[in-house]
């Protein structure tokens, strides 16, 4: 363990000193409590952001990373754009 130093606005010291009183902890154990769960939370956003890679296979000597854009323009727009799931009305849509 560590020791650093942080400035707390007043409110804030009146606050978690209360706290401490109240369930019995040290100030420091409340304050690495919070800040390891806001690191966990903003670690989890980021991981979260690309969690969707490399969960599934492509076909056997497919083209899927050549055409990645492609396909995944054509299923957003059929999300975005269901009733112009047609071939004549996806080339309109595609480049919306």
């Amino acid at each position: 363990m560590r020791k650093t130093m942080v400035y707390l606005e007043e409110k804030q010291f009146l606050l978690l000193k209360r706290a401490a009183e109240s369930s019995k902890r040290k100030m420091s154990e409340i304050i690495r409590e919070a800040l390891s769960g806001y690191l966990r939370e903003e670690r989890k956003e980021k991981d979260d952001y690309f969690s969707f890679v490399g969960i599934a296979e492509g076909p056997k000597k497919g083209k899927t990373s050549e055409q990645a854009e492609k396909i995944l323009r054509e299923i957003l727009n059929f999300i975005i754009y269901p009733d112009a799931a047609s071939p004549q009305n996806m080339k309109v849509c595609r480049f919306l």
